[in-house]
């Protein structure tokens, strides 16, 4: 990780050179580029700066990759956040929410790279779960939930399903956000998906308040 004191700070506010490098792998992520073939000289030269710069702040390539999708990942999330709180109701807010996934969806790529590198699911593992120091896998659990808890605790006092289990209700939400996110991977890759975009919206929106009713 980052050399010196890791804290969440260092990847939501990251200096300058490590956030262009963050940025570069992101871009080359987002273009479809193999990830176990990206190598510190096409993310520094992405960046515009000096390879040798890379190692001033990281020990691998493996912990830049990591760490620039934990930042674009919270970048997201707060982005998130601040739309949720300009909008007052909950089913709006989760419209909403498939709306921006949908307008996003070069994003879905990097988000499916965050799950498999917390998981330690990646072929080569770039980043394995169990060398994850705790603060940051603690750090990114407290970015997700604190979306979601705050969007379904609203639907909860809006009377749109019953559930009081916080658990139960993540799963549901995570399995919502999954069902929208292959959704519009089906409908890009088979267009005889057999429902148009409004239809999936609706449809995902009546499965999750049925799951949690």
């Amino acid at each position: 990780m980052p050399k010196g004191e890791l804290t969440i700070d260092i990847f939501c506010n990251p200096p300058e050179k490590v956030r262009r490098m963050y940025e570069a792998v992101s871009d080359l992520v987002r273009e479809r580029t193999n990830i176990s073939t990206i190598k510190v000289q096409d993310i520094t030269e992405r960046a515009g700066i000096g390879k040798g710069t890379a190692y001033e702040y990281f020990s691998s390539r493996e912990e830049i990759i990591i760490m620039a999708l934990f930042y674009e990942y919270g970048t997201k999330l707060d982005e998130v956040r601040k739309m949720m709180e300009t909008i007052s109701r909950f089913h709006d807010k989760i419209n909403h929410l498939f709306d921006w996934l949908y307008e996003n969806q070069d994003y879905n790529h990097s988000f499916m790279h965050i799950i498999r590198a917390a998981t330690g699911s990646f072929g080569e593992k770039v980043c394995p779960k169990e060398k994850m120091p705790r603060v940051l896998l603690d750090g990114m659990n407290q970015f997700l939930f604190s979306v979601g808890d705050e969007i379904m605790e609203q639907g909860y006092r809006e009377g749109a399903f019953t559930e009081t289990d916080v658990t139960k209700r993540r799963l549901a939400f995570a399995a919502m956000l999954f069902q929208m996110i292959l959704s519009f991977h089906d409908k890009k890759e088979n267009p005889h998906f057999g429902m148009d975009y409004q239809e999936a919206r609706e449809f995902a929106y009546q499965t999750l308040i049925k799951s949690l009713s």
